[in-house]
C-alpha cells in the first residue's frame, strides 16, 4: 500500500495576513461552515481541547478508522483507557463537536525521542464515517495545526494513505507540501 509522507512547516513569523488566519484559527472560537453536506441543512461545528471524557468518543471514531482500513495500518481497537494515555500535556488533543456530538478529533504526538525533534510532532486527523466531507477534518487540522503553534511546534508530520479520499495525498488545502511516497 502507498502512503504519502506529507510534511507541513507553517511560518508563524510571515505577514500580517498569516497573523490574522491564525487569529481566526485560535482553539475553542467557534468556526461555522455551512452548506457542505448535501442536505439543505447547514452544519454549525467548533474545535475545542479534548477533555478526558471525551475519549470514549475519540475511540469510536478512531476504531472506524481502523476497520475501514483506510486511514491507519492499526489493527488493534483502541479503548477510552488507551486514548486517556495520549493527554500527556504535551501534545495538544482537539475533537470538532457539532451539536454537542464529537464528530472529529486531531491529535500530535512525540515526532523522535531526541531533543532536536523537540519542536516536531506527529499529526493525525480522524473524522465520524457520517461526516466525511461536511468539513470536520478540515476544521479538525486547522484548528491543531494553530494549537501545536501555540504549543511550541513549529512542524507537524503525517502520513497519509494515498486511498484516503477525504484529504488531498498532496495536503494542498492545509498548507501541507509532500515529501515523497513510501
Amino acid at each position: 500500500m502507498l502512503v504519502s509522507v506529507v510534511l507541513v512547516s507553517v511560518d508563524y513569523s510571515a505577514p500580517a495576513a498569516a497573523r490574522a488566519m491564525l487569529s481566526r484559527l485560535a482553539v475553542g472560537q467557534a468556526i461555522v461552515f455551512r452548506g457542505l453536506p448535501s442536505s439543505s441543512t447547514a452544519l454549525a461545528m467548533h474545535a475545542r481541547h479534548a477533555r478526558p471524557e471525551d475519549a470514549m468518543h475519540i475511540a469510536r471514531i478512531y476504531n472506524q478508522g481502523i476497520a475501514d482500513r483506510t486511514a491507519t495500518f492499526e489493527t488493534r481497537p483502541r479503548t477510552a483507557s488507551d486514548i486517556h494515555a495520549w493527554f500527556d500535556g504535551a501534545h495538544p488533543l482537539l475533537v470538532v463537536e457539532e451539536e454537542g456530538a464529537v464528530v472529529a478529533f486531531a491529535a500530535t504526538f512525540p515526532y523522535r525521542p531526541r531533543a532536536c525533534y523537540a519542536g516536531i510532532a506527529e499529526a493525525s486527523v480522524y473524522v465520524d464515517r457520517a461526516f466525511h466531507r461536511h468539513g470536520a477534518g478540515r476544521m479538525a487540522l486547522e484548528s491543531l495545526i494553530a494549537a501545536a503553534a501555540a504549543a511550541g511546534f513549529w512542524k507537524l508530520v503525517s502520513r497519509i494513505f494515498v486511498e484516503n479520499t477525504h484529504q488531498p495525498p498532496d495536503g494542498r488545502r492545509a498548507r501541507f507540501s509532500r515529501g515523497g511516497d513510501l
